[in-house]
């Protein structure tokens, strides 16, 4: 079975270096100028601004699978983090039903449980399988606060040459909602 990957990008107001050219319905390319040299990329989806209400309304749309991967990365500081906390909120309170919630990060090699800050124990073999993990039932928006606040007190985070404060490690967010598995990661942003 065949999972089909869609690119989306976020634009912030001040990315007027970038040209952009709808193909079709479905693929805009983007080119960058960047030491004389041009970068294309092509993305199914752009969005601007701040709002976060049509990026999760697509994200949605488009997760029709029994398990799906939301994965957000990019360069250090350009907002990656903000959009997962929103989107995931967004599908936290979006559901009557009750949520199960598990979230850990992968820093300097090591995996911790962000809801309790421990270290988890890990090995592979066909798949990769972490022992230990918390999960957490979400049944009321006090739960969700608390789930949110615990992963953002809990991640690790530094100043870095580009960014003041900055997502040093991999965050990976499972949730299990109304028959399905979303798995939000959010990249530790790049530096190059």
């Amino acid at each position: 079975f065949k999972m089909p990957i869609r690119v989306f990008c976020r634009l912030k107001n001040n990315d007027n270096q970038l040209k952009l050219k709808k193909v079709s319905e479905e693929i805009t390319n983007i080119s960058i100028l960047y030491n004389n040299k041009n970068f294309e990329f092509q993305v199914n989806q752009l969005w601007g601004g701040s709002d976060n209400q049509p990026i999760f309304e697509t994200l949605m749309d488009k997760s029709v699978f029994p398990k799906n991967y939301w994965i957000l990365f990019g360069f250090t500081g350009t907002g990656k983090t903000y959009t997962t906390m929103n989107i995931l909120k967004q599908l936290l309170t979006s559901s009557q039903q009750k949520i199960t919630v598990s979230a850990f990060q992968i820093y300097n090699n090591d995996i911790y449980d962000l809801l309790t800050n421990k270290s988890l124990k890990y090995f592979k073999t066909t798949k990769l399988v972490i022992k230990g993990k918390s999960n957490m039932i979400i049944q009321q928006e006090q739960d969700i606060n608390r789930f949110l606040k615990k992963i953002n007190n809990n991640r690790n985070q530094n100043k870095t040459n580009f960014n003041n404060v900055s997502s040093r490690s991999h965050a990976i967010i499972e949730i299990e909602v109304d028959g399905k598995r979303y798995t939000i990661i959010d990249m530790a942003g790049q530096e190059s």
